[in-house]
């Protein structure tokens, strides 16, 4: 056969297969000869494929070992691939490729991979129509640095036809995220850099992704790859709705998205649909209890490193002076007191910092009191649904004892002996809570 435009690098590899490129110039009109010509294949793409199919009984169907007995570089296993693509597959249609062709081709060992430097054989192979997973094609449009070992590299996307001729599929963007991104994430495969970028086009796209590939939104229910506002990686269902003021009061910020999400109604309004907690779980109560424990302490541990400022000389009583003041003695004793504050121990220093984060200590401590108190069979029911349902059984027929008999002293004391009841035994709320 003789081909014009063949690549460089792809007449030695074609000669270690047992396929010569016949030269006709040094025997000028006598190569046209019927004697010659009956023992070339004719010099096009199907000629091609039947010299394929012919070194393939020769080789008993194993060309991918040529690549170790000829000691191939990766210059002639891609030299060798740019002519299948661009001088055979280019030129056919999908019906001219037999199932017979399809099969040498894969076995060609010449096919390359993503994950891997371009001059590595290890990402240079044959398709392995059995692997699993299967090696594919990557999406198009697709930021080259989220693709790994499991995609063929294409030079261009006018392979993606020629790939497909094989019989080689592209993977949708939903299992690309499904089977591929998502567990890169929580793998820490994923450059870091990459993660959010990632997780925000995924949060965007969900709906329709999850049309490519079902239960991807399940799947990123319990996936820890939403950043938090310490920075750290979680699940949806690990993290609370910044937009309830009553939920930011209490937690604390690693408790919530990062800013990237919860500034972004979008993102937000997606992170509901996929676990995005309303309501605080027990783990919640007990971590927003520690965290204030913590700033307490904190607190504690700031006021005894302080310095102990000396004691103020009495403050000599006297009478406002005419014209000065409001003109009411609450009023002024009031300002006065302020003033001194504002004044503080060390003499002109501004208000008192300190005294402000004790407050904010004990404003959080009291509403998430009152949270408790307004929400602790929700919480008890969430811990134990069991224990829990027995409780409302025996609560309820105690009741009815209390209507029936009418003895308000005896149902105040069975009352205030009701416990939770159970297959561990008798514990009460704080028990069951974790405390």
């Amino acid at each position: 056969m003789s081909f014009k435009d063949s690549a460089k690098q792809a007449a030695p590899a074609l000669v270690d297969l047992g396929i010569h490129i016949f030269d006709p110039s040094p025997l000028g009109s006598v190569s046209y000869s019927s004697e010659i010509a009956r023992f070339l294949s004719k010099a096009d793409a199907k000629g091609v494929l039947a010299a394929l199919n012919s070194s393939a009984v020769v080789q008993k169907n194993n060309l991918g070992d040529i690549r170790e007995s000829a000691k191939w570089d990766s210059a002639k296993a891609l030299g060798l691939r740019d002519f299948v693509l661009d001088e055979v597959l280019s030129k056919v249609d999908r019906s001219e490729v037999s199932e017979a062709d399809m099969s040498v081709l894969k076995q060609l060992p010449v096919w390359q991979r993503h994950g891997f430097d371009k001059g590595d054989m290890a990402g240079i192979g044959s398709i392995d129509a059995a692997a699993d997973p299967s090696i594919k094609l990557p999406p198009s449009d697709v930021n080259v640095k989220l693709i790994g070992k499991h995609f063929f590299r294409l030079r261009n996307n006018t392979d993606r036809r020629l790939y497909s001729l094989m019989g080689v599929e592209t993977t949708s963007r939903g299992d690309f995220y499904a089977r591929h991104l998502v567990p890169a994430i929580e793998a820490g495969e994923l450059d870091d850099e990459l993660v959010d970028d990632v997780v925000v086009d995924l949060l965007k796209n969900l709906a329709k992704l999850e049309t490519e590939s079902e239960g991807l939104t399940e799947q990123v229910k319990k996936a820890r790859i939403i950043r938090n506002d310490a920075g750290e990686l979680c699940a949806p269902s690990d993290l609370y709705d910044s937009s309830s003021q009553q939920l930011w009061e209490l937690l604390p910020l690693l408790l919530f998205p990062a800013s990237t999400f919860r500034n972004d109604r979008s993102l937000m309004l997606s992170l509901r649909e996929v676990g995005l907690r309303t309501t605080i779980s027990r783990e919640g109560v007990l971590f927003a209890a520690k965290a204030i424990e913590k700033d307490y302490l904190d607190l504690d541990k700031d006021a005894s490193s302080r310095p102990i400022a000396p004691k103020k000389p009495p403050k000599r009583e006297k009478k406002p002076s005419e014209g000065s003041g409001s003109g009411n003695y609450w009023t002024d004793l009031e300002e006065s007191d302020t003033t001194e504050k504002e004044i503080g121990e060390g003499g002109g220093t501004g208000v008192d910092v300190y005294s402000g984060k004790v407050q904010m200590v004990v404003r959080k401590a009291i509403n998430l009191l009152r949270y408790l108190e307004l929400n602790i069979e929700t919480l008890v029911k969430e811990e134990d649904p069991e224990a829990f349902e027995a409780w409302i059984a025996k609560r309820e027929g105690r009741e009815e004892t209390v209507v029936e008999g009418d003895d308000d002293d005896s149902a105040e004391g069975d009352l205030a002996e009701t416990t939770w009841k159970s297959s561990t035994g008798v514990s009460t709320v704080f028990d069951i809570l974790g405390g």
